[in-house]
Parts: structure tokens; C-alpha cells; sequence
């Protein structure tokens, strides 16, 4: 094994994020009727919706495990901004030029300006994060072990509990991801404290359980008695403390197993963010949801779950394969970028 391969247990961990996130997208995006003929869909469709935010919040902590103790790099930024607005330009224009779409002033600034305009809300927030990095670490590093602690308890606390409990919004996305960023580092700098697998595990499944079990309890009270208006997934929102269990301990379970490098997880995981990109875009949403799976269609049918998991896989597959040709194609325009910038350095423009 070479000694700078990748942990392949955390590329593993991406790949099942990107994964959960389609199921999520599935879900809300499809247009669903309020009830369906087989009840088991109904809780079907909203125990899927829990696995977006768990898999959002691990894109996050896993960038933040390898991003501790960093310095600020430009090319971070580079290497998120570069795919991002080759998806954002080149797809309105394809389905513009076939006449599914058509462009504006406001499509061309958020197809050029795609982080500034919030195109993905992820990724405007990612790159916010990958700016704040520095002053955070400098922060952990003055912090003592004991205030660092007390930091995240109340971040937990107005963060993340008093919203699940309350209702209290006392942040945003990027307050978030700087709080996912803080836990993370806290366990890369005392790794002491982790848990074992076996404890996790058990938060894990509780934190789980009781996720889907107030999906259940909030149906079936809203089934007996029309007043209540609370959502069902009020527990499945990104700041759900049960999902920050989940989340984090899934994380955990993971830096803990043995070390091993598999060049094909480690590719198909490399694709991953192209595979958000694509089938999270705005021009393609309608396509994919509405016109090419039509998974309300099979809301009462017994077969639902089978419609579900080759949809996802179709997209992810399908994904995989675009982004393949995509970095295909940024390859041989650097390389050209290259091979121009050596003829212009090495042009003669006047004789001695």
C-alpha cells in the first residue's frame, strides 16, 4: 500500500452521502398526493427524507477532518468553483440549444456567478466555510481542551437543540457548517474521545429510531385530529439534534475502521460532487422528476421501494459517467491552457 492512499473506509462514507442525498431529492422533489391506497409508501417517502440532511452534514465533516489545522489555499476554492460553472454553463446551453430552455439576462449572471448567487446553496456555503477555516483554527488553538467543550455545548444548545425542541432558529447554513466544522475538529485534535464503535453504533440506532418513530407518532395524531399542523419530518430537519447524532456518529464509526485503499471506491468517490451537481440542478430537476421518473406514479403500489432504489441507481450511475467525461474534458482544456502558455513564453516577437 503506498503511503499517501487514500482512506478508502471515508471515500466509502462519501459515496453512501451522495447516495442518501438522491434518495432525499427523490422524495422531495416527486410530486406526491397527500395519501396513498398502501400506507407503508407514506412512511416510505418520509423515513427516505431523513437521509438528505444526514448526508449533507457529512460532506461537511468529512471535508472538515482533512481541512483542520490547514491553511487558507486558493486552489481549494478552484478546485470547487471549476466543476460548478462547467455544470452551471454548460447544461442550460445544451437544453437551450434543443429548446427545453431558454436563457435570460438573470439565467446568464447565476450561470456565471454560480457560488454568488447561491445556485447551490451547499456549495455558496462550502466555499464561505473554506474562507472562515483559518480564523477557526487559530480559535482551536487558543481554545484549552475544557473551553473547548463548552463552546460546543452551547453551540449544540441554541443550535441545534432549542431548534429541534423549540422551534428557535438562531442560525443559518453557514453557522452550521462552522458548527460541524468545531465537533469535527475536536475529535481530530482529541482523538482520545471518541467513543468505540460499539457506542456509537448504540447512538446511532436510537438516535435513528427515535427520528422515525416521531414520523410515525406525528401521522397517526395528525390522522385522529385534523388541528394539528406540526410536520410529520419536524425531527428530520439539517440541525436535528437526532440527525447531528446520527451524522456524527456515523462519521465516527467510520475513522475507526481498519484503514484499507480500493481504487475503485476511491474514483467513484472522487465523481461524487459532480454527481450532486448534476442532478441538482435546477434545469435538470423537472426533467429528471417530472418527465423521466415519475415515481408518483407507483405511490399506491407495493413495488414503490423497487421504483425508488433504480431510480437513484440510474442517476448515480449515471453521474458517475457524465462527470468521467466532464473531467475528461477539463484535462485536455488544461493541458491546451498549457501548451499555449509555453508557446507564448517561448515566442520570439522580435529578431536580435
Amino acid at each position: 500500500m503506498q503511503k499517501n492512499s487514500r482512506n478508502s473506509q471515508l471515500e466509502l462514507l462519501r459515496i453512501i452521502s451522495i447516495i442518501l442525498i438522491i434518495f432525499h431529492h427523490a422524495m422531495i422533489y416527486t410530486n406526491w398526493s397527500e395519501h396513498s391506497t398502501y400506507p407503508l409508501n407514506e412512511y416510505l417517502v418520509q423515513f427516505l427524507i431523513i437521509g438528505g440532511k444526514v448526508g449533507s452534514n457529512l460532506f461537511v465533516i468529512l471535508s472538515a477532518w482533512f481541512l483542520y489545522d490547514k491553511s487558507f489555499k486558493w486552489s481549494r476554492v478552484t478546485k470547487v468553483w471549476l466543476p460548478v460553472i462547467m455544470y452551471t454553463v454548460s447544461i442550460p446551453f445544451i437544453l437551450s440549444s434543443i429548446g427545453l430552455e431558454k436563457i435570460d439576462l438573470d439565467s446568464l449572471i447565476e450561470m456565471f456567478f454560480p457560488v454568488l448567487t447561491f445556485r447551490y446553496w451547499y456549495v455558496t456555503n462550502y466555499v464561505m466555510l473554506l474562507f472562515f477555516i483559518p480564523f477557526l483554527n487559530i480559535l482551536i488553538c487558543h481554545l484549552s481542551k475544557k473551553e473547548f467543550q463548552k463552546l460546543l455545548l452551547l453551540c449544540c444548545l441554541f443550535f441545534s437543540i432549542a431548534p429541534s425542541l423549540f422551534g428557535f432558529d438562531f442560525g443559518n447554513d453557514i453557522i452550521w457548517f462552522i458548527f460541524l466544522f468545531l465537533i469535527t475538529s475536536y475529535f481530530k485534535k482529541y482523538k482520545n474521545d471518541i467513543p468505540n464503535i460499539f457506542s456509537l453504533i448504540k447512538m446511532t440506532f436510537f438516535a435513528v429510531f427515535f427520528n422515525l418513530s416521531s414520523i410515525v407518532v406525528l401521522d397517526y395524531l395528525k390522522d385522529i385530529d385534523n388541528q394539528i399542523q406540526v410536520s410529520s419530518t419536524i425531527l428530520s430537519k439539517q440541525e436535528s439534534y437526532l440527525l447531528l447524532v446520527v451524522s456524527v456518529s456515523l462519521f465516527l464509526i467510520f475513522v475507526q475502521l481498519p484503514h484499507f485503499s480500493n481504487r475503485i471506491i476511491n474514483y467513484i468517490s472522487s465523481t461524487v460532487f459532480g454527481i450532486y451537481l448534476i442532478h441538482d440542478n435546477k434545469y435538470i430537476r423537472s426533467i429528471i422528476w417530472e418527465d423521466l421518473f415519475k415515481l408518483n406514479q407507483y405511490f399506491d403500489q407495493r413495488n414503490l421501494i423497487v421504483h425508488i432504489l433504480l431510480t437513484v441507481s440510474i442517476i448515480f450511475i449515471s453521474g458517475v459517467i457524465i462527470e468521467t467525461f466532464r473531467r475528461i474534458i477539463q484535462i485536455g482544456f488544461t493541458k491546451m491552457a498549457r501548451k499555449g502558455k509555453m508557446y507564448f513564453d517561448n515566442f520570439t516577437w522580435f529578431e536580435k
